[in-house]
């Protein structure tokens, strides 16, 4: 069961951890706001991108993505969380 702290980390992760995780979200973004991917699904898969690590597609050693994904949830839907917080900012331009 996640703490009440994880939660609300999850539903607003930049403001429990400050301004360097949405620049975090910002940089994850970039591929796809310079039109170098098409959509969210290739950013997925692209690796030259952190995001993908997250997701689960490339592996990245030097990425620790258990520790960001902890914010996300403890169970299999952690990734998914993720992935529309990372949409969110889609919508912030």
């Amino acid at each position: 069961m996640p703490k009440i702290s994880q939660i609300r980390c999850a539903r607003d992760f930049a403001s429990c951890h400050g301004p360097g995780y949405r620049t975090k979200k910002d940089i994850h973004l970039n591929l796809l706001r310079a039109e170098l991917v098409k959509d969210i699904i290739e950013l997925s898969q692209s690796p030259w991108s952190g995001h993908s690590a997250l997701m689960g597609k490339v592996k990245k050693e030097w990425q620790i993505s258990e520790s960001v994904l902890s914010f996300f949830g403890q169970n299999r839907y952690r990734r998914r969380n993720y992935q529309q917080y990372v949409k969110k900012g889609l919508a912030l331009g």
